[in-house]
């Protein structure tokens, strides 16, 4: 099994939606977001988290057991 980056995206909405965070289009002409707070970083750390330990379970023997990160 393989970290991903669409996996962990997943994972990392789900948690934000949990801390209340809402989906929204970049609506500030394209300069993109700039601030963040420990909620959002706690949301998305407990994201990263639960994409490792979920992916500490399967051990992908078809590469001798190496984790593979795409």
């Amino acid at each position: 099994m393989a970290i991903s980056q669409d996996s962990l995206v997943y994972k990392m909405e789900e948690h934000l939606q949990v801390q209340g965070y809402l989906r929204v289009e970049d609506e500030d002409d394209g300069r993109g977001y700039r601030r963040y707070s420990m909620p959002f970083l706690r949301a998305l750390a407990g994201a990263i988290v639960e994409e490792i330990k979920e992916n500490a379970k399967a051990i992908d023997m078809t590469d001798g057991g190496k984790w593979s990160i795409e």
